[in-house]
């Protein structure tokens, strides 16, 4: 006769996805650094690809905030579209990996809206950051150098 408890039973049965949990948590916090990485590299090259046009849209009398609207509204575009397609594709596989469980519970559409949320704030600071930082450059140093 074998004994133990229940309890112990059950944290076996679910100790391969506590170890996925932790895995895919790792992933999800890596793949926010590199995210934030090449949003900051790919900012920075474009801004300094459009010093110029930044100069001359602040010498005929743009204000800071309508350049952060012009570099900021391209990737915000970009952003949402990469939303769009992400949700439905993850709650495919999450969905289907819930599937195999004999008791589960319905998917809440507030767990995309949260991580949609953190993903367009933290890529939001990231652009509004750079796109201040290139309004601020003195337009007459840009445009001497021409």
């Amino acid at each position: 006769m074998k004994y133990g408890f229940l309890d112990d039973r059950f944290a076996n049965l679910y100790r391969a996805e506590q170890r996925i949990g932790t895995v895919l948590n790792a992933f999800a916090v890596l793949a926010l650094i590199v995210l934030c990485l090449g949003l900051f590299g790919l900012l920075g090259f474009t801004v300094s690809q459009r010093y110029k046009e930044i100069s001359i849209r602040k010498i005929f009398g743009a204000n800071t905030s309508l350049i952060l609207l012009l570099l900021s509204k391209d990737y915000a575009k970009l952003l949402l579209i990469a939303i769009a397609l992400a949700i439905p594709i993850s709650n495919y596989f999450i969905t289907d990996w819930l599937n195999n469980f004999p008791y589960r519970t319905d998917l809440p559409i507030l767990i995309f809206i949260v991580q949609s949320g953190v993903l367009l704030v933290v890529s939001l600071l990231i652009i509004l950051g750079q796109s201040y930082k290139a309004t601020k450059v003195n337009a007459a140093i840009t445009l001497r150098g021409e």
